[in-house]
């Protein structure tokens, strides 16, 4: 491979290869003798084959902030609209995925989420041996997650693979205080009080108890709000999601 430089232009492709050069012996010789002349700016290094085929590959990346599983639904609708209209032999498929990953572990936390709800549920109707005591308590973990959600949901963020692993992880925090007022209440009710006044003397006693517990495990988390970088970005949903429940 022998780099050559031209002093000026050609007006087309015939006209550069008239040009005269020397070969290994001396003779004078057209540069279209010795060599293949193309309009171009570098020689073709890639070449896209599908099944055996000649293909085109696109790659469709997001931009930074957008869902990622949203752009690809988005991508395969565009790809079902379009294919259609292509000429006879001309096939437009998707032929990778990356959000395939994001989704299964997306349904994997989901998974785990649920998992926790039940297994929280057995462990307090085992340990207050009372289906209404456990149901009571039971009831702190909805109310608390869809309260988060809508935080979420204001802050522009959706659920994820961070947001829900802070919600899966709340879920055994925020059944802490609700066991805690429980016991309280049921303490009350041995004394012989109402149901009401239960309610009120039980949840008044370990409020201050209650709130410092929450507030503990909200310091803890903060700190994962100071992370700087796309770590940092990442784990501020995880941070407020948990902390939020």
């Amino acid at each position: 491979l022998l780099p050559l430089r031209v002093l000026g232009e050609a007006e087309t492709l015939a006209r550069l290869g008239e040009l005269t050069v020397l070969d290994r012996d001396g003779a004078v010789v057209h540069l279209a003798d010795v060599g293949q002349i193309k309009d171009g700016f570098t020689d073709g290094r890639y070449a896209a084959r599908l099944e055996g085929e000649p293909g085109l590959g696109l790659e469709v990346k997001k931009r930074r902030g957008a869902n990622a599983v949203a752009v690809a639904d988005a991508v395969r609708a565009a790809v079902e609209r379009i294919a259609p209209q292509l000429d006879t032999g001309v096939r437009l498929i998707v032929t990778n995925d990356s959000t395939r990953f994001i989704r299964e572990s997306f349904h994997e936390v989901v998974r785990e989420l649920l998992l926790a709800v039940a297994f929280t549920g057995l462990v307090c109707l085992i340990g207050m041996g009372s289906f209404a005591a456990a149901f009571n308590v039971l009831l702190s973990i909805p109310f608390s997650l869809l309260a988060t959600v809508a935080v979420l949901h204001a802050c522009g963020w959706t659920l994820n693979i961070f947001t829900l692993l802070g919600l899966t992880l709340a879920v055994g925090l925020v059944v802490d205080d609700a066991i805690m007022v429980q016991e309280s209440i049921v303490r009350q009710r041995h004394l012989g009080l109402p149901p009401e006044a239960a309610a009120r003397r039980g949840t008044r006693r370990i409020a201050f108890a209650a709130l410092a517990a929450s507030l503990a495990v909200v310091a803890i988390f903060s700190a994962l709000l100071f992370i700087e970088g796309e770590v940092g970005r990442s784990f501020l949903q995880f941070g407020v999601t948990l902390s939020d429940a």
